[in-house]
């Protein structure tokens, strides 16, 4: 599965339509937009963005992802 790189990405949320969008910002230059997001979906995708590292788009699958990780490794500030 291979994956492109995350560099940046923009979140947003319609308060009149109750739903998340996200632009992730790739490293080859393109922007993917990832639409129509419940409130669970968007906090879990944006979670995702804010502490792990580092983050790809495997566009295939849809499917954000991070490189293996050791348990209970933590971030490192």
């Amino acid at each position: 599965m291979n994956g492109i790189g995350v560099s940046h990405y923009r979140a947003a949320w319609s308060l009149s339509e109750n739903h998340g969008l996200i632009t992730l910002i790739l490293v080859d230059g393109n922007e993917e937009i990832i639409a129509g997001l419940s409130p669970e979906t968007f906090h879990a995708i944006v979670d995702i963005l804010r502490n792990e590292g580092p983050v790809y788009w495997v566009p295939s699958a849809r499917m954000i992802t991070t490189l293996s990780e050791m348990i209970g490794e933590g971030e490192k500030k």
